[in-house]
């Protein structure tokens, strides 16, 4: 097959990177309460300077969120998958298992309850020989069938 010879990469949403964008959020609520501050009561210290800390890591967290990018990849030639931890100009790859220790590929889905309905998630798992799984997709919502066709397009290139 000529697409199990091409190294796939599998996007995920890390820690660190959900990190970093939530606190770029708390940063621009702290810009907007200050804001706020300013406009209901004047100029004072405490929203001077929470407007100036609230600036700033906006701006640092901001950077953080579009300078890392963490995922996997697989490698058919060396038959393993890395992952790739990638921060401005910081990379690290980590060798995380072997074909051979992939026990199986599969797809899992799990309930969101909503308000009104229930939304399903789904993602795409590694399990191994001896029990570990790793997630190494990202949760996708209400989409069975694209992280099905990766799932099965992961699994066509381990061989598991």
């Amino acid at each position: 097959m000529k697409d199990s010879t091409k190294t796939l990469k599998l996007d995920i949403n890390s820690l660190s990177e959900q990190f970093f964008a939530g606190m770029a959020v708390l940063s621009f609520l702290a810009v907007v309460a200050a804001t706020v501050m300013f406009f209901s009561s004047g100029i004072n210290s405490s929203a001077l300077i929470l407007f100036a800390l609230g600036a700033v890591s906006l701006f640092i967290f901001v950077k953080f969120c579009m300078n890392i990018d963490n995922y996997y990849l697989v490698d058919p030639q060396k038959k393993k998958i890395f992952y790739n931890f990638h921060l401005f100009s910081f990379q690290k790859i980590t060798r995380i298992l072997s074909f051979e220790e992939i026990g199986c590929v599969t797809v899992t889905g799990y309930r969101k309850p909503g308000p009104e309905y229930t939304d399903w998630e789904y993602q795409v798992v590694i399990l191994t020989n001896n029990g570990r799984r790793f997630t190494v997709s990202q949760a996708k919502q209400e989409a069975f069938a694209e992280v099905m066709k990766l799932g099965k397009k992961l699994a066509e290139i381990t061989g598991a």
